[in-house]
């Protein structure tokens, strides 16, 4: 009884809203004696040895100490609500942002807010700490309905979800808790009938003949403006994504090159600086035919475009207003798909069409990775067999192109017949 009394009257003088400072000091002290956070409920129904060793680490201190209360679980975790967390995201996550320039800071802060405003939406403000399973079971049931009624697919369902859940991980991290249940761990919305039915769902492509019939076809697009238009054109003879074409600093622009080329990968300072997607998307593009052509009328990028997110919508708009898309729901980025299909028919190889693309040949492989990436020069041949004709340049033959490839591979001493 008396040991009851002493933890009620401990537990009542801990009560409070802790900043995270005070609450860092407490655990501090706490640690130095071999006390981590926890609380009354899991003391209660936890070992009875645990609590008396929590108990011996304070034997020695009055009564009113904060360590007592530490030792009881009684220490309130800080109070920050949901609301709160989205502002924080950058300094608790900061890895994450450095190296972003201002369109995919914006772009990576939005989501964040997104998914704080969705789930306030259907639960409430709650402050993280109280974020319980019915909870995260209740915006879990929010995402399903949406899904249906808004034609949400599982991936953007589940995307949503996750960032509910690493908030809740970056909270637990600002205050150095790691013992604690994440009510979002492990849910997710398994795919729809319809969705595992239809493996292209997000991969529709433009047909090829629209390449050269719209796209290269400069009075079918006469209204489009010269850097929209010469963007699009490198998507399309290239592979690449659109951020990593309009978001190219100057310097990574070789046109002067033994084989003309661009780099994308990380630019960490001054005004052109960009992340990109992953580490496999770091690569040398080779330039040839429509793209070299159009990469020399632009030699210092796309200014109009780099670092904003104006690109796709102002292109999609355009092309979507003048019914120059051969069908609903297509985009520019479907480009990128048919450059797949592009290459695959002429008969490239899996894991050349990821480099070409920055894949993860990792994940292609499902295996660790080794040897040397396709040298440049042998990439630019690849591009060569899929190429449209320019009014000064002609692709060769698929058997010139081939007999290329295998001399500068038996130049490197592989056997190639």
């Amino acid at each position: 009884m008396e040991l009851t009394a002493e933890w009620e009257r401990q537990l009542a003088g801990a009560k409070g809203n802790l900043g995270r400072e005070e609450f860092g000091e407490i655990l501090a002290l706490g640690q130095a004696r071999g006390l981590g956070y926890t609380t009354t409920e899991k003391l209660l129904n936890g070992k009875i040895d645990e609590l008396i060793e929590r108990l011996d680490a304070v034997a020695q201190e009055p009564s009113n100490s904060s360590l007592v209360t530490l030792a009881l679980g009684g220490v309130d975790l800080p109070s920050v609500k949901v609301s709160e967390m989205p502002e924080r995201m950058a300094r608790l996550l900061a890895d994450d942002v450095g190296g972003k320039n201002p369109r995919q800071v914006r772009e990576w802060n939005n989501k964040w807010k997104r998914a704080a405003k969705n789930f306030i939406a259907c639960v409430g403000d709650r402050p993280i700490a109280e974020i319980s399973a019915t909870d995260a079971k209740k915006f879990q049931s929010f995402w399903s309905k949406k899904r249906k009624s808004a034609k949400q697919t599982t991936d953007h369902v589940n995307k949503e979800i996750g960032r509910m859940r690493a908030i809740v991980d970056a909270y637990f991290k600002e205050i150095e808790v790691e013992n604690y249940s994440n009510p979002f761990s492990g849910m997710s919305l398994d795919k729809t009938g319809a969705e595992n039915r239809s493996r292209s769902q997000n991969k529709r492509e433009l047909p090829a003949k629209w390449i050269p019939e719209v796209l290269l076809n400069f009075e079918a697009i006469a209204g489009l403006n010269d850097e929209a238009r010469d963007i699009a054109i490198i998507i399309g003879e290239t592979g690449t994504r659109a951020s990593e074409v309009y978001d190219m600093p100057e310097e990574h622009i070789f046109l002067d090159a033994a084989v003309p080329h661009f780099l994308i990968k990380v630019e960490e300072e001054g005004d052109q600086q960009r992340q990109v997607k992953n580490t496999w998307s770091i690569r040398k593009v080779p330039l040839i035919g429509h793209a070299l052509e159009a990469m020399k009328r632009h030699p210092k990028g796309f200014p109009r475009y780099r670092g904003n997110a104006n690109y796709s919508n102002a292109i999609n708009k355009y092309l979507r207003e003048r019914g120059l898309f051969p069908g609903k729901g297509l985009t520019i980025r479907a480009l990128r798909h048919t450059f797949e299909t592009r290459l695959r028919r002429a008969g490239v190889e899996n894991e050349e069409r990821a480099q070409l693309m920055g894949h993860s040949l990792r994940q292609l492989r499902g295996r660790e990775v080794y040897g040397d990436e396709t040298k440049l020069r042998i990439r630019a041949l690849y591009l060569e067999l899929i190429a449209f004709p320019t009014d000064g340049w002609a692709p060769r033959s698929h058997s010139e192109i081939h007999a290329e490839i295998d001399r500068l591979l038996e130049e490197e001493g592989f056997r190639i017949r």
